[in-house]
């Protein structure tokens, strides 16, 4: 007795071949009147033992597909899950298709040994020698080739994800250490989050090419699209597994129709300021945020963060307070939810559009609007691409990509170092909506912007009896006083040391009074003390710097200890612990770029 898989010998197959042969061979023999000792019933009962073994064969198949998704469902999480649901999926179709193959193989073999044969009757020894090295060759080409082609992952094209690993081992250890957190994160939410646990595997999937991940955030998607009663949800859970099912495919869709053009944002700004004046005082401005306010904010550095592995596997949506991201804007959005009890809303899943070389996010409307920066897009696995011009941001960032759905605001926060989180901090104010970016690279564009609601830049926030303020710590600068600022080269990340050059040249040109700026550049990541030196060196009372390190920090405080007259002047730091302290060290010697100064 021989064992095995039934139907998947080469025996067995060469007996289907046969067993479908015969009755060819029955009606040809008929047609061309030729004897033939084979009868009919005997031919159908061969058949009817081929019917039935190819049954076998086909359920074989559906059997292993099954084990497959069952490991990807239940297992995926784990790592040993992924690579044997893999080898399965590789599997399958060589368990149903290599008898046939073999089959084949040894077929072509026999006539290629024939073919030797007669070939060494008439070539010389070298010659048969070279002819057999060929065709081994020709058999080792055309072997690699078929193990090459299986199950993969096809990233759509334009979105640059082989740049993941070099920024995620800026952040971490290495991938392995990466990894290992999405796999804890995943198996922390395995029965509790479908979308985000699919976000999660998604991400997995396109960075390891590892199509199992694919197959299981498809099926996490269906769950939640079944699921939720949520009409958002089950709308975006539906292009994810659309998404899923392109990435396995590599086919990806073409938009019907152009996308609507966009519509510029144009600043009003109050008049320069006239007349004889001696003083700019910063920081009056205020954003009152009231007990139990609405805040809206973006879902990257809040709820979770791809690239930092936060909370990898959770919703978007799932914004407990005390479960946000410890620094940036999570950091100043639970400090705000501590003092005035506010229910934060992550605003999520925002539709991007691409318009000629560029994205924008929409507005209220629809309609293409602010440009985002297009690695939030581009880079991010966690995005969904639904075609050629359209895709769907869970991890919104900025609030550019937020504006869409936060008119009903209190306070809006996210990120503002990009000139269209800019147009949408303004559109929001103009709505009569606070907007507060603790990150505030382009605050100088809005100088002077007269707006219904507050647009607040990287300032501190305090406690108070009806809520909590963002904002109001003025200090006072004589418009004859040195200013020394900061500034850093056009190469991430020292780009954002040039925040204060670029506020005072914007305050400069909006008041026409010519500051004197002595301009330090920053060479080294979070190592501005030459800035702080430099202040000393030139006996300057005001700084203009972004402090992001301890030894920033350090710098700063010593330097404003040194002289109650000393004043520095803090960009894109509220989202730093060690930065943002500085404000409550020194309430009196420090401030923020405010983009509603006053003069005296």
């Amino acid at each position: 007795m021989i064992a095995g898989v039934p139907g998947a010998g080469i025996n067995g197959v060469f007996y289907l071949f046969l067993a479908v042969w015969m009755p060819v061979r029955r009606l040809w023999h008929s047609a061309t009147r030729r004897q033939t000792s084979v009868q009919w019933t005997k031919i159908l009962f061969l058949l009817s033992i081929a019917i039935v073994m190819t049954l076998t064969l086909w359920a074989e198949f559906v059997g292993i597909e099954r084990l497959d998704v069952f490991l990807i469902r239940h297992f995926g999480t784990y790592g040993f899950g992924s690579r044997a649901a893999d080898a399965i999926a590789k599997l399958a179709p060589r368990v149903t298709y290599f008898p046939f193959i073999l089959l084949v193989v040894v077929w072509a073999a026999m006539h290629l040994l024939r073919f030797v044969l007669w070939a060494s009757s008439k070539l010389n020894r070298s010659g048969v020698a070279s002819l057999l090295i060929g065709f081994l060759v020709l058999a080792i080409l055309s072997g690699c080739r078929t193990h090459a082609e299986g199950l993969a992952v096809y990233q759509p094209a334009g979105f640059n994800f082989k740049s993941a690993p070099a920024s995620i081992r800026m952040e971490h250890d290495g991938l392995d250490e990466f990894y290992q957190l999405y796999f804890n994160g995943m198996a922390a939410s395995a029965k509790t989050d479908p979308y985000g646990l699919a976000i999660a595997n998604q991400v997995l999937g396109i960075l390891r090419s590892d199509p199992s991940y694919i197959v299981r955030a498809c099926d996490l998607y269906a769950k939640e699209r079944r699921e939720t009663s949520d009409a958002k949800i089950k709308d975006r859970a539906g292009l994810g597994m659309r998404y899923c099912d392109s990435l396995l495919s590599g086919k990806y869709r073409i938009a019907g129709e152009d996308p609507r053009p966009v519509r510029k944002i144009e600043y009003a700004k109050d008049p320069a300021p006239r007349g004889d004046f001696h003083k700019i005082i910063l920081g009056r401005s205020v954003i009152h945020v009231p007990r139990g306010a609405l805040i809206k904010t973006q879902t990257d550095r809040v709820t979770r963060d791809w690239l930092e592995a936060f909370h990898p596997a959770s919703a978007p949506w799932d914004a407990r307070p005390n479960a946000l991201f410890p620094s940036h804007e999570g950091s100043r959005v639970a400090e705000l939810a501590k003092y005035t009890g506010a229910r934060v809303v992550p605003v999520w899943g925002m539709k991007a559009t691409k318009v000629g070389d560029d994205w924008y996010a929409p507005d209220a409307t629809g309609a293409p609007r602010f440009e985002i920066s297009e690695d939030k897009i581009t880079d991010y696995p966690s995005t969904i691409v639904v075609d050629d011009h359209t895709a769907i941001s869970n991890d919104t960032h900025g609030i550019s990509g937020i504006a869409w759905d936060a008119l009903d605001a209190n306070v809006v926060v996210g990120c503002g170092d990009h000139p269209g989180k800019m147009d949408a901090a303004y559109y929001l104010a103009q709505n009569g909506v606070n907007v507060y970016f603790p990150t505030d690279r382009y605050s100088g564009r809005l100088i002077g912007a007269r707006t219904k609601g507050a647009i607040v830049g990287s300032a501190p926030i305090t406690k108070t009896a009806a809520g909590a303020d963002i904002g109001n710590q003025p200090v006072a600068i004589g418009v004859n006083e040195t200013i020394v600022v900061s500034k850093g080269c056009e190469r991430y990340p020292l780009w954002y040391y040039d925040t204060p050059w670029q506020y005072f040249t914007a305050l400069r040109d909006y008041t026409g009074k010519p500051l004197k700026l002595v301009v330090v550049e920053v060479a080294e990541y979070g190592k501005a003390m030459n800035v702080v030196e430099a202040a000393r060196k030139a006996k300057a009372n005001v700084l203009g710097i972004r402090v992001k390190s301890r030894d920033e920090h350090d710098a700063v405080a010593a330097w404003l200890r040194e002289n109650p007259a000393h004043r520095a002047v803090l960009f894109h730091t509220a989202a730093y612990a060690d930065g943002y302290r500085l404000f409550a060290e020194f309430p009196r010697q420090t401030t923020f770029g405010d983009i509603r100064p006053a003069f005296e």
